[in-house]
């Protein structure tokens, strides 16, 4: 009986490390220390739809994104992400590493062979999960990295919650930092 105990406890223990094995790049920025406390992802992933309003680096032909987050119930609670920027398709998978507080999401993108690391750090979001978040994203395409603060909100806006200002202090940002992504 102990040793199926053993065999059990090891293998969701292996899983649990093999499953989260990227390493947040040294060119991201490691915003662990900023990361909301007390994160709920049950309420933040299960069954939301988040529009991407504002951002601090901007595209040249900026649209309001929608994310399509999702928690799949089998798989070790596995979270899912989905959204359209321009042409490309992003169907993402992740899991939260276990001992940090960001998320790392593998993403496979329409027209494109090698699949794109997501890490992504929820800074601030509203009490009830409901409104907004400020989120930390850095994407890691192989050779390329390239990182961005983004506005969510369960709604469309062109407005910024003000309830955010707070938040974009601990990470140096401004109002001013942040474009409108047309929503």
């Amino acid at each position: 009986m102990k040793a199926i105990v053993a065999v059990i406890f090891f293998g969701y223990l292996g899983h649990t490390f093999a499953v989260f094995n990227y390493v947040l790049p040294t060119q991201c920025k490691n915003l662990d220390n900023k990361a909301k406390i007390a994160f709920d992802k049950e309420k933040f992933f299960e069954h939301k739809d988040w529009y991407v309003t504002h951002l601090k680096n901007e595209g040249n032909n900026p649209q309001c994104t929608k994310f399509v987050a999702r928690i799949i119930q089998e798989e070790n609670r596995k979270l899912t992400l989905e959204y359209r920027k321009g042409v490309k398709d992003f169907k993402c998978e992740g899991f939260k590493n276990p001992t940090e507080k960001h998320f790392c999401f593998v993403c496979d993108v329409t027209g494109q062979a090698d699949k794109i690391k997501k890490f992504f750090t929820v800074i601030a979001v509203d009490a009830g999960y409901v409104s907004y978040a400020l989120v930390y994203i850095c994407n890691d395409a192989g050779s390329t990295i390239s990182d961005n603060f983004l506005v969510l909100q369960t709604s469309r806006s062109n407005k910024l919650p003000s309830a955010l200002n707070a938040a974009l202090t601990t990470v140096d940002l401004k109002e001013k930092d942040l474009k409108s992504n047309n929503c």
